[in-house]
Formats: structure tokens, sequence, C-alpha cells
């Protein structure tokens, strides 16, 4: 490659850098460009010249940028500089922690880029705490909006260091973020400790059981060496919430699981935290931009020989999904009016695609529907088991353990709880599909607009009830709470909706995820 070509290149890329992928750059780029420096780069074309005039990068060798684009999300732009040509094998200064470097450059590097995996989990709301926890001048922390800049001020004041990083594990404790206490806890040890120590422990899994399938929501293995994860308090069941619906004692206990508890002996080490102390659930990674597909399929105009009715007021839906969706950093595909085969093929076209780029996938069906399936236009079941199935890990290997999101604002039955109805079909196939609707493995969220065996409603103005409030939800709270968190709050508010004749709704979430999801902006 020679000047000009490295220059287009460099051109190309940098036109795809935004806000955000520059400052991760400019804070993995800090041990080797003085802050000042940095401080004055504002595009990513000033950032290359630096690089360039210190021979970090060159002709022959961008192994270096290629590592922080790794580190900062940009996967995409990586595989553009090796598909320039060049052989990526060159010798350079490289970030990882396999670099030749001197032992105190390669601790500082791995420092680096654990503070700034902290960033990424930073919300909003933590940065705000910690500024407050920490006094930060009104002056300063007017301009302080991400976890980079607060970092870069504890430690021009030799709060934190690489050394010392009490203040992060005390203070994320006293912001109920204990997952990141425990990674700085578990980062500082590892830089205490001479001997290597694997960055993530597994559960051992006796030989005799390792072609055992894995149960429905088996909890995460902790990222700390030696030990069991806390175990979380069990996700309770769509009838937990709809005991009044199924006509169940109202003083009864609620309703956990069977497959919340291992089903399989594993070996593991003696330190097991107590039961009681506070959950500690790690979040997936939400760092690409953008964060995945959403794809939207919504069914209007109805054909066949069940007389279903068109859905008026789904467009309203459709409008408020795909703004939201925008919003959340995601590429939004519409696809209206489909028949069964039609929405099958659409799933499978969106299973075969690379999703390595992205750290999510989200599905929204609306149509009429029974427990278990979902109405074409052409007024034939589609059962939903065949939607999901296209996306689990043997399906779409690019999606492995990542999270699937899928919404589906349709009737699961024909009974009322005590406003038009929207979806509801009477139907003799349901009962034959209804074991096969949901995903039998994790990293899977279904959220249907009602429980099963009932309705769910629409306004033919207004959209959905479900759909509507899910919108509203997700973009108010979407920068301080995780999705889980936020579909419970979809439930809270569409439960408070009566119809004219009083029957009500309560949306059911089927969860299998196994770590929280945030989409916020950092």
């Amino acid at each position: 490659m020679d000047e000009a070509e490295l220059r287009r290149l460099l051109h190309s890329i940098g036109s795809q850098i935004r806000d955000i992928d520059l400052q991760n750059i400019k804070y993995l780029c800090s041990d080797k460009v003085e802050a000042g420096q940095l401080q004055q780069t504002e595009s990513a074309m000033d950032l290359f010249i630096l690089l360039l005039n210190r021979d970090i990068i060159g002709t022959s060798n961008l192994v270096f940028l290629e590592d922080v684009l790794d580190k900062s999300g940009r996967k995409d732009l990586v595989s553009r500089i090796k598909s320039s040509g060049r052989d990526m094998a060159s010798e350079g200064p490289v970030i990882s922690s396999e670099s030749t470097t001197s032992g105190s450059r390669q601790d500082n590097i791995k420092y680096r880029v654990f503070l700034n995996q902290l960033c990424d989990e930073l919300t909003r709301q933590n940065i705000e705490s910690l500024k407050f926890l920490v006094s930060v001048p009104a002056a300063i922390g007017q301009g302080m909006k991400s976890g980079h800049q607060l970092f870069d001020y504890l430690e021009k004041r030799g709060i934190i260091g690489q050394s010392d990083l009490s203040f992060l594990a005390e203070n994320f404790t006293f912001i109920h973020r204990k997952d990141l206490s425990k990674k700085v806890e578990e980062f500082s040890k590892r830089q205490s400790d001479p001997s290597p120590v694997p960055p993530i422990s597994r559960l051992t899994i006796s030989d005799r059981e390792r072609n055992t399938p894995e149960p429905t929501g088996a909890q995460e293995h902790s990222e700390h060496t030696g030990a069991l994860p806390i175990r979380p308090a069990p996700l309770l069941t769509p009838q937990y919430f709809t005991r009044t619906i199924i006509n169940l004692p109202p003083n009864a206990p609620p309703i956990i699981p069977i497959e919340s508890r291992p089903r399989f002996p594993v070996q593991c080490g003696d330190d097991i935290p107590p039961l009681d102390q506070e959950d500690d659930m790690p979040s997936y990674d939400m760092r690409h931009r953008p964060r995945g597909y959403a794809l939207i399929i919504s069914n209007e105009k109805f054909s066949g020989i069940r007389n279903l009715q068109d859905r008026i007021g789904t467009e309203k839906d459709v409008n408020n999904l795909k703004t939201l969706w925008e919003k959340l950093h995601f590429e939004v595909v519409i696809k209206r009016n489909k028949t069964t085969s039609e929405m099958y093929e659409i799933a499978r076209e969106f299973s075969a695609k690379d999703h390595s780029s992205f750290d999510c996938f989200v599905c929204c069906l609306m149509s009429h529907g029974i427990h278990g399936g979902i109405y074409g236009i052409d007024s034939e079941v589609l059962e939903l088991g065949q939607i999901t199935s296209q996306f689990k890990g043997s399906a779409c290997p690019s999606l492995l353990n990542k999270p699937k999101l899928f919404f589906i604002q349709a009737c699961r039955g024909t009974e009322f709880d005590h406003g038009t109805q929207a979806d509801a079909v009477r139907n003799s196939e349901e009962d034959a599909m209804r074991h096969s609707a949901e995903p039998n493995e994790g990293h899977f969220l279904l959220g249907y607009a009602t429980p099963p065996g009932y309705v769910s409603w629409r306004s033919t103005e207004h959209g959905s009830w479900y759909i509507s409030k899910l919108c509203e939800v997700f973009g108010k709270y979407c920068d301080a709470y995780d999705v889980t968190s936020m579909m419970v709050k979809v439930n809270d508010e569409v439960s408070e909706a009566y119809t004219k004749k009083g029957y009500k709704q309560c949306p059911a979430p089927v969860v299998t995820l196994r770590k929280r999801i945030y989409l916020n902006n950092n």
C-alpha cells in the first residue's frame, strides 16, 4: 500500500467514525499521544495525522488502528482495513495484552482498556451520581457528560490511578452498581497478582452431563475465579402477574419456574456468596452503532375464509415503533401486509444475515393471533415458534449469546379481562401449538401484549394499548433503566387502562435473558 492508498483508506474510515467512537479511540490512545494533543483533535482526520506523525501507524502498519477500532466496538471498520488487501501480520505497536511492550506499558494498556469498558457500562444517571459524590465543581461538571471525561477528571486529581481504583469500587456499590464494583475488584486483583488469572471462570460440567440440554433460564456464570454467581431472585411467570385473571387466591405465593434451578451437577469452588446478598447481574455489550436490525411486520388488511376484520390503527403503532427504534440506534426495516409464507421467508431472510457487527436483534409482530400463533393476511396461522427458532444460536450463529427481543401485538385467546377488541380469533389449532411458541434457550425476550387465553386491545385512533405504552416507557426511561425493568413498567401502565365496558389488559413477557440490557447512549 502506497501513501496515496493509505490516505484514501483513512479518509474512508474517518468519515464513518462518530463522536462517541472518537472519544473511545482518543482515550485508548492516551498512553501514546499527549493529553493536550488529543484534546485538540476535533475529528478522526486530526487523530490520524497525529498517529502518522508519531509513526504509530503507516503504509505497512495499521495494526494499532485495527486494535483501537476493535476495542471501540467498530469491527465493521476493522473489516474494512482487512479487506484493503494488506498483510495484517506486519509488526507494529499493538494495544492488546499480547503486546511486546514493557511490563509497565502493558499494564497501562490493560488499565486504559478496562476503564474504557467501564465507560460503556455507565448510564447517564450513574455519571451524575458519581459527579455528586466526588463534588465536581459546577462549571466543570456542566460539560462532563461521558464516563471518559469523569475518569479523566478523577485521574488528574489523584482520586483514581492504575494502582488504586478503590474509589470506584466503593462508590459503584453505593450507587447500586455492584456489578461494576465486582469488575473493579477483580481487575485490581489480577493486576496485583503476578500469576496469570483467567478472566472468566467456568463451572465444570461432568463428562457424563456434557450433552445434557441446557435448561431455560440457566444462570450466567460469574466473572470472578472460583465462585458461583450470586443467585438472582427468579423471574416471575406471566401467571403471577395475572393471578386475578386466572382466579388464584390473592394471597397465593408467587409461581416460580422450576427452570430457574440448575438441573445438572457442577464442580465449583467453596466460596459461595450468601443467598441474601444483592443480585449482581452483568449486562450485554451494546456498543455498536447501529445496534442491530429492528424488524417490524404489520398486518392490517385481511382476506380468506375466516373473515378477519382489518386492523385499523396499526399504522400508528408502526410509526411509534419506527421512531423509538431509530432513537435507540437500530436499523429499522418495515414489512406490511404479509401472508403466512411471506412472514416465514422474511424470518429466514433475517436469520441468514450477518449480525456479527451488531449487538442485538429486535422483531415486532402485529396482527390477529391466537395463543402460539399469528395470522398472515391470507388468514392462515404461522406458529410463533417457526419465527423465533430462526434466531436460535444453531440457526443464526452470528446472534449466538446476543439478546433477541420479540414484541407481539396479537391476541392469545378469546377471553376478556374485566376499547375495541383488537386481535382475537377462536381457533381449534391453538392447543396444538401452545408448547412450541417460546424458545427453549437463553438470550430471548418475548413481550406478549396479553397473557395466554386473552384478547388484547387496540384504539383505531391511537394504536394498540401495548405498543403505545411500550414506546412511551422505553422512550422515557431508556437512559436510566434496563429493558426488563422497563417491561415491568409497561405491565403497570397497560394494566391501569380500561375499556368503556370495564375490560382490562396486562402484558405477559417471557424472559430467558441472562444479562441486563441497557439501551442508553453510554
